[in-house]
């Protein structure tokens, strides 16, 4: 009989009284269990719209510019060097220059992300964000050469009004 083992671990794992981990009952100071601590400023924040880590904001809207910019230009690079070079390999992988085009592609999303405060609470930066977003998943989904490459020159374009606007508005 082996279900009578079996079924003996499991009625050991689940011995009455056992401690749960829960929320909050770590050592942070001052922090009751079940209740999670308080955003610190200054601390990178995670953002519970799209589920990734935690971007540290930049602090001026000039400063900001300059990342899209320098993020642009990344991006731009890497589809230059992919040239005329196929998305995939014969053997369906993606090549290189590829990986360094999605690469690129996401790094210019996290640059988006790194918005100063003022600036993230608008409907514009909504607007950008989701775009870019959207534009990065069709890159990550896309099956063939041409699509690839459309989807990173959306994110590009889209990259590119962006930043426009934050340099209009950093005066």
């Amino acid at each position: 009989m082996r279900t009578l083992p079996v079924l003996a671990l499991l009625g050991a794992l689940a011995l009455p009284g056992a401690v749960l981990a829960q929320p909050g009952s770590g050592t942070a100071p001052g922090v009751a269990p079940g209740q999670a601590p308080q955003p610190q400023p200054n601390r990178p924040q995670s953002d519970s719209r799209t589920g990734m880590g935690p971007q540290m904001a930049v602090n001026t809207l000039q400063d900001y510019a300059k990342l899209l910019q320098s993020a642009q230009d990344q991006l731009r690079a890497a589809l230059d060097r992919s040239g005329n070079e196929p998305a995939n390999n014969s053997q369906n992988a993606v090549t290189p220059a590829w990986m360094d085009v999605k690469s690129a592609s996401q790094a210019a999303f996290e640059a988006v992300r790194r918005a100063p405060e003022p600036i993230r609470s608008e409907a514009a930066y909504d607007e950008a964000e989701t775009r870019i977003r959207q534009d990065l998943a069709s890159i990550t989904q896309s099956r063939g050469d041409r699509d690839t490459r459309e989807q990173a020159e959306r994110v590009l374009s889209g990259l590119d009004r962006w930043r426009q606007e934050v340099v209009r508005r950093a005066g």
